[in-house]
């Protein structure tokens, strides 16, 4: 059997997205094209899953194991949500950094300032720390 190769063959429209009377218009304009079907959106969890399912199908392919693509499509999610987060600590830092910076700038003592340059090189550190555990450039 061929590869398998995803094509362009339905219009989807999602009815809470349209008003009424347009879904309604549609509906009786294109009766011959209405396909009862399952739609999946592209930002559900199961569509990666779907996808590969179909495409198994497909090529006469035996069927894989669902519950390993489900983890890793768990876990793609979870390594999101941890970049999403490194990515809040890094701004959080960024703050604090411009504020001791600011501190110290102002500061009148030379104790201060010198905290506030030893706050700011330990802030550089962690920031650096951050920026490479992100895997794209920020």
């Amino acid at each position: 059997m061929s590869e398998f190769q995803r094509e362009e063959r339905y219009i989807v429209l999602k009815l809470s997205r349209l008003p009424a009377r347009e879904a309604a218009y549609l509906r009786a304009i294109q009766k011959d094209a209405i396909v009862e079907s399952v739609v999946v959106e592209a930002d559900w969890p199961e569509y990666d899953l779907v996808w590969l399912m179909l495409a198994h199908r497909m090529s006469g392919k035996p069927v894989p194991d669902f519950n390993a693509v489900r983890y890793a499509d768990e876990l793609k999610h979870r390594i999101s949500e941890f970049e999403d987060l490194l990515q809040l600590s890094l701004d959080a830092l960024c703050e604090c950094r411009a504020l001791l910076h600011a501190h110290a700038s102002s500061s009148q003592c030379s104790r201060s300032k010198m905290h506030g340059e030893i706050g700011l090189a330990r802030i550089d550190r962690l920031t650096d720390k951050l920026r490479s555990a992100l895997p794209r450039q920020l």
